[in-house]
């Protein structure tokens, strides 16, 4: 007697798929699964190196311009008010400190007493930092992009 394979081979095939295909996809979920939750890991764990690698390089950076303009502010010839012997020591400080790209004085009016630079003098007394300084603030910043030189 002579059976048709056919038949069987078919079946077989269906039900090897119907047991294996849905394991497939399901091992294939959980793989992706866990694999976005490493990567969402690791560029949790890298932003926050980041953040803080950034942080410490800020604190740094902005220690480092206070103190500079700390001593600064304790020369006789700054506290003169006297352009003329300010300017030399603005222009100092500026050529020392690459990041610092305008220094200036300003009297208690908010306007410009001297420049590191060769511009007219200006009237800052609308400026945050201004109003925190002449409010009573010892260190008084200002993040922002200049008006004129948009830097």
């Amino acid at each position: 007697m002579n059976r048709p394979t056919g038949r069987l081979q078919t079946r077989l095939i269906i039900l090897t798929l119907t047991i294996t295909l849905p394991l497939f996809l399901i091992t294939l979920l959980i793989s992706n699964y866990t694999a976005g939750q490493t990567l969402t890991r690791l560029a949790d764990d890298s932003l926050r190196s980041t953040n803080q690698n950034l942080s410490l390089n800020l604190t740094s950076w902005f220690e480092l311009n206070k103190g500079s303009l700390i001593q600064m502010s304790l020369s006789r010839d700054i506290e003169s008010m006297d352009p003329l012997r300010q300017k030399p020591i603005l222009q100092a400080l500026t050529i020392s400190n690459p990041n610092i790209y305008l220094a200036s004085t300003t009297n208690t009016a908010g306007m410009n007493v001297t420049r590191s630079d060769q511009d007219g003098l200006i009237d800052y007394s609308d400026r945050e930092w201004f109003q925190k300084a002449i409010g009573g603030q010892e260190i008084a910043t200002q993040t922002l992009i200049g008006r004129t030189s948009r830097k």
